[in-house]
C-alpha cells in the first residue's frame, strides 16, 4: 500500500514535473520564435540594406565613371584648347615677326626716299636756278633787242628794226609792258615810213587795251599825228586834247597843247 502510494506519488511529482518544464519550454521556445521572426526580419532587412547599398555604390561607381569620362573629356579639351591657343600665338609672333621685317624694310625704303628726295630737291633748285638764269637772261636779251631794235629807229634805220621788232612780236612769252614797247616801235616806224594808217593800228592796240599804260599818252598823241598827216584834222584835236585831259602831267601833255594851238590857229 505504502508503495502504491508511493508511486503514485512520484507519477504525479513526475507529471507535475512535466508540466512545468513543458510550460517553460513553451515559453523558451515562444522567446526562441520571437527572436527567430526578429533575425528573419533582420536578415530580411539586411538583405534589402545590401540590395540597396549595392544599387547605391553601382550608382555611385556609374556616377564617378562619368565623373572620370568627363574629367578626362575636359582634360582633353583644354588641351586641345591649350594647343589651340599656343598654335595661334605661334602665328601671332610669326605675323609680328613679318611685320617687323616689313616696317624694317619700309624704313630702309623711307631712309632711301628721303635721300633721293633731299637729291631731287637739290637737283630742282640747281635747275631751277638754271632756268631763272636762263629766264633772266632771256629776258634781258629780249630788253636788249627791244632797246637795239627801238635805237634803230632813231637812227632811221627802220627796216632793219622793222624785222627786229616783227620777230620779237612772234615771242609768245612777251610780257604786255614788252609788248607795248614793240607795238610802240612798229607804230612810229610807219608812221614816219609814211604808213599813217597802219600806225594807228599799233599804237590803237597800246590805247585801248592798256589805257594805264606808261606808253598809252604817247600813243593817243602819235595818234592824233597820225591824223594829221591824213588830213583828219577835226579827229586830230580830238585826240590831242584827249591826251591833255586824260594825261596832264605826262611830258605829251605839252606836246598836246602846243599842237592843239596850232590847229585852232589855222
Amino acid at each position: 500500500m505504502k508503495l502504491q502510494i508511493s508511486l503514485i506519488l512520484f507519477s504525479l511529482t513526475f507529471l507535475l514535473s512535466s508540466c512545468f518544464k513543458t510550460a517553460e519550454q513553451i515559453e523558451r521556445d515562444k522567446k526562441i520564435d520571437q527572436v527567430i521572426i526578429q533575425m528573419s526580419d533582420s536578415q530580411s532587412l539586411i538583405s534589402e540594406m545590401t540590395i540597396k547599398t549595392q544599387d547605391l555604390q553601382t550608382k555611385i561607381d556609374s556616377m564617378k565613371g562619368e565623373l572620370e569620362e568627363k574629367g578626362h573629356s575636359l582634360a582633353q579639351t583644354q588641351e586641345q584648347s591649350l594647343a589651340q591657343i599656343q598654335e595661334d600665338i605661334s602665328a601671332i609672333k610669326n605675323q609680328v615677326e613679318a611685320l617687323k621685317k616689313e616696317q624694317e624694310q619700309f624704313k630702309q625704303e623711307l631712309a632711301q626716299i628721303r635721300v633721293e628726295q633731299k637729291n631731287l630737291n637739290t637737283f630742282t633748285k640747281k635747275v631751277n636756278n638754271i632756268v631763272d638764269r636762263q629766264v633772266q637772261q632771256k629776258t634781258e636779251n629780249k630788253k636788249k633787242a627791244i632797246s637795239e631794235a627801238l635805237l634803230l629807229i632813231d637812227k632811221k634805220k627802220y627796216k632793219a628794226a622793222e624785222e627786229e621788232l616783227g620777230l620779237l612780236l612772234n615771242d609768245q612769252k612777251l610780257s604786255n609792258a614788252e609788248k607795248n614797247k614793240v607795238y610802240h616801235g612798229l607804230g612810229l616806224i610807219q608812221l614816219r615810213t609814211g604808213k599813217a594808217q597802219d600806225a594807228i593800228v599799233y599804237f590803237s592796240k597800246i590805247y585801248t587795251r592798256w589805257p594805264k599804260s606808261s606808253l598809252a599818252a604817247s600813243s593817243i598823241f602819235h595818234i592824233g599825228k597820225c591824223l594829221q598827216a591824213l588830213q583828219q584834222q577835226d579827229e586830230a584835236l580830238a585826240s590831242f586834247e584827249e591826251t591833255l585831259q586824260k594825261y596832264p602831267q605826262s611830258s605829251f601833255a605839252k606836246k598836246a597843247k602846243n599842237e592843239i594851238d596850232k590847229l585852232k590857229r589855222q
